[in-house]
């Protein structure tokens, strides 16, 4: 089933994301001049439904096939509109075995070069890269693990700055790095990905894994934030979600009597004190 849907919407360059999701440029988009080279349409499979995180189309993945696949199948159709999960969806918490090596500047490996360029370009300096023990795998990908408050990894970022793609493993509905977590503190700051928490290097980061819909009133980590008294919530955005972020804001304000501010992941100034 996943390699029909990739088969047939091939022209928005679609790539399995995890646990059978798949990502791709948004056909909504793309009719309304946008212009950027990034995928921001995903495909949940296991709830047979779509979103873009950019312009908000939603939906069915029956309407999304029917009317944007570039091949159409009277019985992969009926599938999508059937009830319950697709018979090749498999869902794992398992993190992966991956021999990890420590990053190294190595100037005679443009791989390795390759990579200290992507992470300059986010802000992410040498001592952040030691400080968060910013690794890579044999295919040259970034891994970052994230570390509870024993210190264990319990998660894996993973980015390949290949073709842009990101995969989590580990639990969405936890803490990235809760082991920096300071509930003295009397902020806190959603983030988008692991490496604009690692840009940030503050505590009390909030990573979305790029997913609004990850906090919700019955998570674990909606749960953990209410039992505390925050002074002011920042939402840190990329400039593609600058909506999302603010209908983000709009649902905290459901919830939360703190300040919420909704501002650039370019402006550092607000960081300052919490550092």
């Amino acid at each position: 089933m996943i390699n029909e849907l990739l088969i047939s919407f091939k022209s928005y360059k679609p790539e399995v994301l995890y646990e059978n999701n798949i990502i791709m440029k948004c056909p909504k988009c793309l009719s309304n001049g946008y212009k950027k080279d990034k995928k921001k349409l995903v495909i949940n499979l296991n709830k047979k439904v779509f979103h873009c995180w950019v312009c908000d189309f939603s939906g069915k993945v029956s309407f999304l096939y029917k009317t944007y696949g570039f091949i159409f199948n009277e019985e992969i159709y009926k599938k999508l509109k059937q009830n319950g999960n697709l018979s090749d969806v498999q869902k794992t918490s398992v993190l992966p075995k991956i021999y990890l090596s420590p990053l190294i500047m190595d100037i005679n490996n443009e791989k390795i070069t390759e990579i200290f360029r992507y992470l300059e370009s986010k802000k992410i300096t040498y001592d952040k890269v030691l400080k968060y023990n910013i690794s890579f795998d044999y295919k040259y990908n970034i891994v970052v693990p994230s570390f509870n408050n024993e210190m264990k990894i319990d998660g894996l970022y993973i980015k390949d700055i290949a073709n842009g793609r990101s995969k989590f493993f580990g639990n969405f509905d936890s803490i990235f790095n809760s082991y920096n977590f300071d509930t003295s503190n009397k902020t806190i700051i959603f983030v988008e990905s692991p490496l604009d928490a690692i840009t940030l290097d503050t505590v009390n980061t909030i990573v979305l894994h790029g997913v609004k819909n990850n906090i919700k009133i019955d998570s674990d980590i909606f749960k953990f934030l209410y039992s505390l008294n925050f002074d002011k919530i920042i939402i840190k955005y990329d400039e593609d979600v600058e909506r999302v972020a603010n209908e983000f804001k709009m649902f905290l304000l459901k919830y939360f009597r703190s300040e919420i501010i909704v501002e650039s992941l370019e402006n550092e100034s607000i960081l300052c004190n919490m550092r």
